[in-house]
């Protein structure tokens, strides 16, 4: 399915700006690639009553392309994969996959960013763990994104830390069949103002965080909520404090589309300074039914790598938590993160968690070949980001209070790098029309490349996905187990020899299925 020219002009504007701005890079660097598989199919359609074995061909050439300097960033990866059925000649498929990201800094605390995509794939009605071969409907589906926005970090000579970041999201998406385009637009803006360190006794805290999403035929969804705080300290380590928030949520399906808690209040702060913060308060609602509340927060971060916070207040849909625990060395990185917020699921579109790390541009190595992703940071030259990733989906295009725990870690050893990410999501029905059933999901994914020796290595993955809904008679439940023995035949080209096995068990019959899969491959840059 060749791409069509005025969905392609955006890889075309991004490698144009970059070209214009390339005399700011310190380095550009690009490495052609091809990626050759066979594979065999035991249940190539992916049907538990009519199984069809099946052997495939694909090809995938493409290139990566990155620029480094010192006020500005740059990166393309494009790919173009050809899919032949070797069991009936007339039978194949062509898609697109391409990704680009730009960053500039005119001057230090200012960063101008854009990323874009363009992602076909073989239609996935499912939505399973790992690619479909063949599209029940005969479709490639086409997915367009594009983000702009600006960040700006900086401290005003000690007298104040301010940290914004305004964005705005286009997707463009075609998942059910040729020209049956819909889009979805929107815009996150977030603020952060604190003191800075030549403040001794008083201190402020001013946030602001907006979120609108609207598309073609879902209704829309605007959230904001904003936070400020001045205290004094009466003593070295003890302060109090006045307190405002608001909060408010519009939904344009929901009959009471304006849902707003307002609130005034005071408390006590306790601070040995910077690694540690605790505060406590009580707030009065300014007007509605909700009633008067507590709130308290722990913020102790007593080293560079090793942090906590632990937040409970009140949100326009009660009580609310936040906890979030970090810790990290040279050879690890863990963290636990629980998060509430108010967000729109789209049923075509995964979402993930991602583990993060900073691999030899154009891919194909191991993961021992990798280090740690700062975050935040740009890769250093040659490097670039890749992320294992744990996706989860929805069943409805609603918004839903998504409560969320997720844990990442990555270690590494000297011959084994393990990536492990679990995570546990409830989706709660906010009261919309027609109602929509509470959602339960969660999953686990685990990485293991071991590094045999200096040139071959085992890389093994297992993936897990279950979905809970409390208005269906059963549940879906999902496993991708793989193991892959790669080996360096030369400095630029790879082999692998793989074996994959897929099952799932859903509640709706039609999506069951067991099927194995081997595979090899040869990958090669230039």
């Amino acid at each position: 399915m060749p791409m069509d020219i005025t969905t392609a002009n955006w890889p075309l504007c991004l490698l144009l700006t970059a070209s214009s701005l390339s005399l700011n890079a310190a380095e550009w660097q690009a490495v052609p690639k091809i990626y050759v598989e066979e594979m065999y199919s035991s249940n190539i359609e992916r049907q538990r009553s009519d199984e069809t074995e099946s052997f495939v061909t694909e090809v995938s050439p493409g290139f990566a392309l990155q620029g480094l300097g010192a006020n500005f960033t740059a990166a393309l990866n494009y790919a173009l994969t050809g899919i032949y059925y070797t069991d009936d000649s007339d039978a194949k498929t062509s898609y697109h996959k391409a990704n680009g990201n730009v960053a500039y800094s005119p001057w230090r605390p200012v960063t101008l960013y854009s990323t874009a995509s363009y992602d076909q794939a073989i239609t996935n009605l499912d939505r399973g763990l790992s690619d479909d071969i063949v599209s029940r409907q005969g479709n490639v589906s086409d997915r367009q994104q594009f983000v702009v926005g600006t960040r700006y970090s900086n401290q005003h000579a000690g007298w104040m830390v301010v940290d914004s970041d305004v964005s705005y999201r286009w997707v463009k998406a075609d998942d059910t069949g040729p020209n049956n385009f819909e889009s979805t637009e929107g815009h996150n803006i977030s603020l952060d103002v604190t003191q800075g360190d030549r403040w001794d006794r008083i201190f402020w805290v001013g946030q602001y965080d907006e979120m609108r999403e609207s598309s073609d035929s879902e209704p829309s969804l605007h959230t904001r909520f904003g936070k400020a705080q001045l205290g004094y300290f009466v003593w070295q380590h003890l302060g109090i404090y006045a307190r405002y928030s608001y909060d408010d949520n519009q939904y344009s399906s929901v009959a009471d589309n304006d849902q707003t808690l307002k609130s005034y209040g005071g408390g006590i702060r306790f601070s040995t300074g910077p690694k540690l913060v605790v505060d406590l308060g009580y707030n009065s609602v300014i007007d509605g039914d909700e009633p008067d509340y507590w709130n308290a927060s722990v913020n102790w971060n007593p080293t560079q790598l090793t942090s906590f916070y632990a937040d409970y207040d009140r949100r326009f849909y009660g009580e609310s938590y936040a906890l979030s625990l970090s810790h990290g060395t040279k050879k690890l990185q863990n963290s636990i993160q629980y998060t509430e917020s108010v967000t729109t699921f789209s049923q075509s579109d995964n979402g993930s968690i991602d583990a993060d790390l900073w691999c030899p541009l154009g891919g194909g190595g191991s993961l021992n070949d990798c280090s740690f992703a700062q975050p935040n940071q740009p890769p250093p030259p040659g490097q670039e980001v890749v992320s294992e990733s744990l996706p989860y989906s929805s069943v409805n295009n609603q918004p839903y209070l998504n409560k969320m725990w997720v844990w990442t870690t990555a270690l590494r050893l000297q011959k084994n790098t393990l990536l492990f990410n679990t995570y546990y999501s409830k989706r709660e029905f906010g009261g919309q029309e027609p109602a929509r059933s509470d959602e339960k999901t969660g999953g686990a994914s685990l990485a293991l490349d071991t590094r045999l020796n200096e040139r071959s290595s085992l890389d093994n993955r297992i993936v897990y996905r279950r979905f809970e809904r409390e208005a269906e008679s059963g549940d879906d439940t999902e496993w991708s187990i793989r193991s892959a023995y790669v080996r360096r035949l030369w400095p630029s080209t790879s082999a692998n020899v793989a074996a994959e096995y897929n099952t799932r068990d859903s509640y709706n019959g039609g999506t069951d299925y067991d099927e194995v899969r081997l595979l090899v491959g040869i990958r090669s840059q230039f």
